[in-house]
């Protein structure tokens, strides 16, 4: 008895099944079509109006809002024909793409394809490869788009287009090729090919930014977008220029010395022979006493312009104090020998507080400065620290 009912039931549905074989002409069923696009670009508001009357002539209800009326009554209106449409054609240019009513009417029709399962989407790419707006692409990026290069392209495009209205075609569920990802981000997080694209200010912010945040602390990349310069930037960069410098920077911890003194490094570094020391890095059996430490910062200082290190240890082998050992190093050798201007860059110069002859080695580089009035070799050397 049961199969007997279900035999009735399927007999019964088959009835409204219309079944026919691939190829065969079939009656389209008008269309209630929403064309969004940008009304102030002219090429979008002329393949809008093309695609308007191709669809027309083929029965379809197309709305194309060709004018600019301003009001409640508009907005509605826009709404009520997007919330009724079966296909919302979006023209993406590069006008458009930053459109803040296309980006809207691109939403509204989201949020209403969700709830009642139209307007199916059917995007068109205007001459227009690159990295679309959050506000776009979070609705847009997973549909297959016709691609649109000029006016030749127009019949092909409404060709596809009413492909997929006849059912002839799908919309394919895939994210659009030869795309490349982004190399960087705008300050509101617009994604951008190359860091000399110059880009108007997004109206809110690109949360696909967050993705590429590192964690902060310490000194912050030379290409690090969340660097924010100040004047002391600009009065390193024209002193570390200069021969016979002494610059000191001063502030408080985690307040970016360090990255402002890789900055003006950066800057010098065409122009001089870079020795760069972070004494955060030092061994603590380097800090022991001032002999231990003197010695390392020669060698380092050596070794960091790529110069022999075996000198250091003969002039330590004299019958000199570590400081007159250092100051032989500097005069005899590492001076004489720099085909270039040397700027010794000295970082996290504070863990030398807590050590017993920091006294004496920052009264030992206040008259390297010094010596400059009396010996014209230490003009090579600048000294930011």
């Amino acid at each position: 008895m049961l199969l007997d009912n279900l035999q009735k039931v399927l007999l019964e549905h088959r009835k409204d099944i219309s079944i026919s074989q691939p190829g065969e002409d079939q009656e389209t069923k008008p269309a209630k079509i929403f064309i969004c696009y940008k009304r102030a670009a002219k090429e979008d508001r002329a393949l809008a109006e093309y695609l308007s009357h191709r669809l027309a002539t083929e029965g379809h209800n197309v709305f194309i809002d060709s004018s600019m009326r301003v009001g409640v009554d508009w907005l509605k209106n826009i709404d009520e024909h997007i919330k009724f449409s079966d296909y919302l054609i979006v023209l993406v240019s590069k006008a458009s793409a930053d459109s803040e009513m296309v980006q809207a009417e691109v939403l509204r029709a989201y949020e209403y394809r969700n709830r009642n399962g139209r307007p199916k989407t059917l995007p068109v790419r205007m001459n227009y490869d690159g990295l679309l707006p959050y506000t776009i692409s979070a609705f847009l990026g997973q549909y297959q788009q016709a691609i649109w290069s000029n006016e030749h392209d127009n019949e092909r495009v409404a060709e596809e287009i009413s492909n997929v209205i006849r059912g002839q075609a799908q919309p394919k569920i895939s994210f659009q090729a030869g795309t490349p990802p982004p190399a960087a981000f705008s300050e509101d997080g617009r994604p951008l090919r190359s860091d000399a694209e110059k880009t108007p200010p997004l109206p809110e912010f690109d949360p696909r930014l967050l993705d590429e945040l590192e964690e902060p602390g310490g000194t912050l990349k030379l290409g690090d977008r969340f660097y924010i310069e100040r004047d002391s930037d600009a009065r390193l960069r024209r002193a570390i220029i200069k021969k016979g410098e002494t610059v000191t920077i001063r502030a408080s911890r985690q307040t970016g010395k360090s990255s402002l003194l890789a900055r003006g490094i950066h800057h010098a570094f065409h122009m001089a022979n870079i020795a760069y020391i972070d004494l955060q890095s030092v061994e603590h059996e380097a800090l022991t006493s001032a002999d231990q430490f003197l010695k390392y910062f020669a060698s380092t200082i050596t070794r960091k312009l790529r110069m022999d290190e075996h000198i250091v240890g003969k002039i330590w082998q004299e019958k000199l104090g570590p400081q007159d050992k250092l100051v032989k190093v500097m005069e005899d050798y590492i001076l004489p020998t720099s085909d270039k201007q040397i700027v010794l860059a000295i970082d996290e110069a504070d863990r030398l507080l807590a050590v017993p002859f920091h006294s004496d080695f920052f009264a030992l580089l206040r008259s390297w400065h010094n010596n400059r009035a009396i010996d014209a070799q230490w003009n090579k050397l600048t000294l930011p620290w």
